[in-house]
């Protein structure tokens, strides 16, 4: 499955096949920063990454041989607004008044 294919996938199809393990939560991961990158600089949509996204799919990988990976989402890459706080991501509230916050 290519990048731009599971980019296209709903929250429901790619639970179900990353439980599956037809595909790899890092595969969804990867797929959704691809997308970002090359539609962010047009929309500005995106204000902050998570710089440890692929690593904390990574730990999601190993944590789905147990119990604790059948979180109902698990898998599916979320966007936060900027406007909600996220402990460790910087938080703008969509104004240069608070870039750095």
């Amino acid at each position: 499955m290519t990048h731009g294919d599971l980019a296209a996938l709903s929250a429901t199809e790619t639970v179900a096949l990353v439980k599956a393990r037809q595909i790899s939560p890092v595969e969804v991961v990867e797929a959704s920063l691809d997308r970002i990158e090359r539609y962010n600089p047009t929309l500005n949509a995106v204000v902050t990454l998570n710089e440890q996204a692929i690593e904390d799919a990574g730990a999601l990988e190993v944590s789905l041989r147990s119990a604790a990976g059948s979180q109902v989402l698990c898998g599916v890459p979320v966007g936060i607004k900027d406007l909600t706080p996220v402990a460790g991501l910087r938080t703008t509230y969509g104004s240069p008044i608070f870039s750095d916050h």
